[in-house]
């Protein structure tokens, strides 16, 4: 079982906590399925020889997230925020997946949610992409073994 993350942001201390393994899946199958076209648009410039270069790469974060909310309506990025946030404890209010306590923290903040939702896919998936994730080794397509 994974150790939870405490990390501060804007001063804030935040602890993450693991979904269940069975909507953390649904969750990185809806992910997986909303950004891996422009993550495969980039996977294929010429800069990017594998999965390490490209979790490196300097990626546009603006065109991801145009590509991301082409495909998702507001409900269904709230839904997944929501999904996100509820395993999260933030050391000045609480759990988060109260909403009114989500009020207190957000409110006028929206900056500091997203950073927060970022920290928390980082804690939720980053063993699934990271160095000695699922996709290690792997090499995109037309790309060179041993750089």
């Amino acid at each position: 079982m994974k150790e939870n993350k405490t990390k501060t942001i804007d001063g804030q201390d935040f602890t993450f906590f693991q979904l269940n393994p069975f909507k953390a899946n649904r969750l990185l199958i809806k992910l997986v399925k909303i950004a891996g076209p422009a993550l495969g648009s980039l996977a294929n410039s010429k800069d990017v020889n594998g999965v390490q270069d490209l979790m490196d790469a300097d990626i546009d974060a603006k065109g991801l997230l145009d590509s991301i909310c082409e495909k998702l309506d507001e409900d269904e990025i709230e839904e997944m925020f929501k999904k996100l946030l509820s395993q999260v404890h933030c050391s000045e209010v609480g759990e988060l997946s109260n909403e009114s306590h989500c009020d207190t923290v957000f409110k006028g903040k929206i900056s500091l949610m997203y950073k927060v939702v970022f920290a928390a896919l980082e804690a939720q998936f980053g063993d699934f992409f990271g160095a000695n994730g699922v996709f290690a080794g792997l090499k995109v397509q037309g790309s060179k073994q041993g750089k």
